[in-house]
């Protein structure tokens, strides 16, 4: 898997992706889309924030969009996995990709009803952390509560 940064002359696939995304991820939180049947974005590539398409033989797999607290701490604000690669070990292999790139402090941050969500990431963290990470319940200005992990990652 090749990590390839989003940038101004690839930006596109991303507008595709995370119009898919909200699609998707609607169920949970209920947004519509406008009268042209698209839904207003919320993730954002540019600065501050990095992003990230996950890529194999060509083909864009998915997205991952890192921020950063107030406090410094990495932060997944995005991360999306086309359907159709799922449940393969990609989000797995882009989530430790990005925790190597960014070492130090990290937090991941999930909707409470976002089961599936929830169990990868609980998942993912578990084996890259190998245990070593806590997990709260906290009050996000923008979702409400949200389930949190927090953990450290070290230079590969």
């Amino acid at each position: 898997m090749d990590i390839i940064p989003i940038t101004s002359a690839n930006h596109h696939i991303f507008e595709v992706f995370t119009q898919d995304y909200e699609a998707e991820f609607s169920a949970v939180t209920r947004k519509e889309p406008n009268a042209e049947g698209r839904f207003a974005l919320e993730a954002d590539w540019k600065a501050p924030n990095q992003g990230f398409y996950a890529f194999t033989k060509g083909k864009p797999l998915g997205f991952v969009i890192r921020g950063q607290t107030d406090e410094g701490r990495s932060d997944i604000a995005e991360f999306y996995i086309l359907p159709c690669y799922r449940k393969q070990g990609v989000g797995k292999q882009l989530a430790f990709a990005i925790f190597d790139l960014f070492p130090g402090p990290w937090q991941v941050r999930q909707i409470p009803t976002a089961t599936e969500a929830i169990a990868f990431w609980r998942t993912t963290i578990h084996e890259y952390t190998k245990g070593n990470y806590t997990e709260d319940q906290v009050s996000d200005a923008h979702w409400g509560e949200v389930i949190r992990q927090c953990f450290e990652t070290r230079s590969k």
